[in-house]
Order: C-alpha cells, then sequence, then structure tokens
C-alpha cells in the first residue's frame, strides 16, 4: 500500500497557523533588507479579469542572454500567502540574471481546489504569449505542489490555452507535498472528497516532460522528506533528467529562506536551483 503523508495535523497545523500570523514582521524584515538595485520591478500587472489576479516581475538590470522566465509559486497552505511578500525571492533569481514573474491566486475559503490551479494557469498563459521565451515554474510548499501539476497534468493549462510543452522549460518543486492523504481541516474543505486522487502531482509523473528539480530539508516537519523522494523516484522511471537534493538541518521555512541573499549561504539550495536552471534545453519539449 502507498505510504501518504498527512500534509498537516494536529500540533503541526498550530504551529504553522501561528508562523503564519506572526510571518508578517520577519519578512518586512527580510525585503527591508534585501537591494533593489539588481532589479526594475513592476508592479501588479494584471493577468486576468478575475479581481486581484495580478504579478509583479522582476526584470534583472543585467539579464542572462538566452535564459527562460522564472515563475515563483509561493505557498501558504492553499489559504494563505501574498506576491508582496515575496521580494526577497523577486531578487534571489533577478540578480541572477532572470526575469521573474510573482503572480498572486486566490486561496481558501475563497476558492477550493482546482481554482487556484485555474488562476496559476492563467498567469503561466499571460507570460507566454508576453514573452517569446520558456517559463520555468518554481515553487515552494503548497506552491511546488501546484507548479507540479502545472507541469505534469496538461488539463490546467490546456484549459488556459497554454501548450505546457512550449510554453515550459522546466520545474522546481522546493519542500513540496506531491503524495498525502487529506485528513484534517481546512485541507478536507480545500481539496473535496471526489478530488483527492486527481490532485496529487505524483499519479501524472508519468507525463513528464520536462527536467525537473525537487529537493527538501531534513529537519522539515511540515512536508515528509520522504514525500520526495517518491517523487524523484517516479519522475525518473520517465527518462527525464531529475536532480532531487536533500539539505541536512534545513526547516521547511528556512528552505525558502535560504534562497534569498541574506541566508542563500547557509545551505546549497539556491546555489543547487541556479546550476539546474543553467542546464536547461534553449528549446521547448517538441
Amino acid at each position: 500500500m502507498k505510504k501518504r503523508f498527512r500534509f498537516m495535523s494536529g500540533a503541526a497545523l498550530l504551529t504553522a497557523t501561528l508562523i503564519g500570523a506572526a510571518a508578517c514582521a520577519p519578512v518586512k524584515i527580510l525585503n527591508g533588507l534585501t537591494p533593489s538595485s539588481t532589479f526594475d520591478l513592476q508592479k501588479g500587472v494584471t493577468f486576468s479579469q478575475t479581481p486581484d489576479m495580478a504579478m509583479d516581475i522582476y526584470t534583472p538590470v543585467t539579464a542572462k542572454t538566452d535564459a527562460p522566465l522564472v515563475m515563483f509559486i509561493y505557498g501558504g497552505g492553499w489559504n494563505s500567502g501574498n506576491k508582496d511578500m515575496y521580494k526577497f525571492i523577486g531578487e534571489a533569481f533577478s540578480s541572477e540574471g532572470y526575469t521573474t514573474l510573482i503572480p498572486n491566486y486566490r486561496v481558501y475559503p475563497d476558492v477550493i481546489y482546482p481554482e487556484f490551479l485555474s488562476d496559476a494557469a492563467k498567469a503561466v498563459a499571460h507570460a507566454a504569449k508576453t514573452y517569446d521565451r520558456p517559463i520555468v515554474l518554481v515553487g515552494h510548499s503548497a506552491g511546488a505542489h501546484m507548479s507540479a501539476l502545472l507541469a505534469l497534468n496538461p488539463e490546467y493549462l490546456s484549459a488556459a490555452g497554454v501548450d505546457r510543452c512550449k510554453a515550459l522549460a522546466g520545474w522546481v518543486g522546493l519542500s513540496g507535498p506531491y503524495d498525502f492523504k487529506v485528513i484534517d481541516p481546512p485541507y478536507l474543505s480545500i481539496f473535496p472528497k471526489n478530488t483527492r486522487e486527481e490532485m496529487l502531482p505524483i499519479n501524472y509523473a508519468g507525463n513528464a516532460l520536462h527536467p525537473a528539480m525537487v529537493a527538501i530539508g531534513s529537519t522539515d516537519e511540515t512536508v515528509q522528506p520522504a514525500q520526495t523522494g517518491r517523487m524523484a523516484d517516479a519522475l525518473k522511471v520517465t527518462g527525464v533528467p531529475i536532480t532531487e537534493r536533500y539539505y541536512d538541518g534545513v526547516s521547511h521555512t528556512g528552505m525558502i529562506a535560504n534562497m534569498s541573499k541574506l541566508f542563500q549561504k547557509r545551505s546549497a539550495a539556491h546555489a543547487d536551483v541556479m546550476e539546474f536552471l543553467k542546464t536547461l534545453p534553449k528549446t521547448n519539449c517538441g
């Protein structure tokens, strides 16, 4: 029988709730200490007629030639988060020469699965129409789950008028839940009972077309590290290039913090992601 992780339950849910409630102040400090000299910022670029669906675009002052776009999909348990929290991520990629897009998407209780996937797919569609370069999806936590589904299940991008083969160059999942069982609220409401197989990225691993990187910290107590291993194993069967990484002593929130300029030397995560981006083919999977 396939082993799955309770994505968040009991004490873990309480801890995550408290972290989320207290996150604004640390993020403001981190963003305040993050330099703005490496990018030009366009805030609130709309990509959908749905209210509040907008993205921030970080255009590097010194751009890489023929580099793919990076679209960062933030986490938050599908029930929180906002693009305005992630200047430090925009800078992390733009300072390396990558134009970086960070879109908003609707969350519970305003919507349930799969509506947040629909929002993210529309953001990809906007980017694909606006730029002549393929897109690398980079997601953390719930955002890694969403990035994996967008890359592996053609349904979401197709509904937005996008050919995933042509639009994407690859994807990166940081601390992602790919193979888990929904047991506790609010996830029982976010993922209705009849969707709990179709919303698991691991069930679509056989559809892989693009190189992927999956990574997690060894001390992650929100998402079981074994999920990354199971996802990597399922992807490797397809023959598509897969990068699998584990970071000693790195927590769930530490993974994303370590991508920032201030903390990127605390683990190899930042360097590994940038190295992965360099390996991506310059042409699409077709």
